[in-house]
């Protein structure tokens, strides 16, 4: 099994860059790899533990870009945030594509060494989004940032929107985190990363 950062370091680099692991919908999928699930249920299968096997997560800050016409930090707008469990959670990390292939509708990456460097590399690194790789992972809510898009498969396909509310009753009791004006904010303002990430 290769070298993995300690959980502890992992916040902590999380705490630094007010960064949060999420599995947005329209990511290559977990749930299991295969299933072709749409949203919400692709993400409702991912907070009910179906893709612990291997996820497909990026780091994501709230002064990200989100839609931009070249430049777009994640794959979608409607995630899951989620942490690890243990520091061999971390499947892999990269600032643009891990590397991931499908075995058996398990998500497989290579095994590797991570450092603390790599982390940081995963952000600094990254032109567009990144990927980090998790297994064994715990639940910590839910990432909604504007337009609040999905992606409806055909027919008829395309993109949809949804609300915040919506977004809510979809995902209930689980607590929803948005981004606005270069910060974290949930329904009881604004937050950091630390609430989250607490270990």
């Amino acid at each position: 099994m290769a070298l993995k950062p300690s959980i502890a370091g992992v916040h902590d680099f999380l705490r630094r860059n007010n960064g949060l692991i999420v599995h947005f919908s329209g990511a290559p999928p977990g749930v299991p790899s295969g299933a072709n699930l749409s949203y919400p249920h692709d993400l409702r299968a991912v907070i009910s533990g179906a893709a612990q096997s291997g996820l497909a997560c990026s780091i994501v800050m709230p002064t990200d870009d989100f839609v931009g016409p070249s430049v777009r930090n994640a794959f979608g707008f409607i995630g899951v945030i989620v942490d690890l469990v243990t520091p061999d959670s971390l499947m892999a990390v990269d600032p643009s594509d891990a590397g991931s292939w499908v075995e058996n509708r398990v998500r497989q990456y290579p095994d590797r060494e991570i450092t603390l460097s790599d982390l940081d590399n995963s952000l600094r690194g990254r032109t567009q989004h990144n990927e980090w790789g998790l297994q064994n992972y715990r639940v910590c809510g839910v990432l909604a940032v504007p337009p609040f898009e999905y992606w409806v498969p055909p027919p008829p396909g395309g993109p949809a929107r949804t609300t915040p509310e919506l977004i809510e009753t979809a995902f209930a009791p689980l607590p929803v985190f948005g981004f606005f004006n270069g910060q974290l904010i949930s329904r009881q303002g604004r937050i950091d990363a630390g609430s989250i990430y607490t270990q």
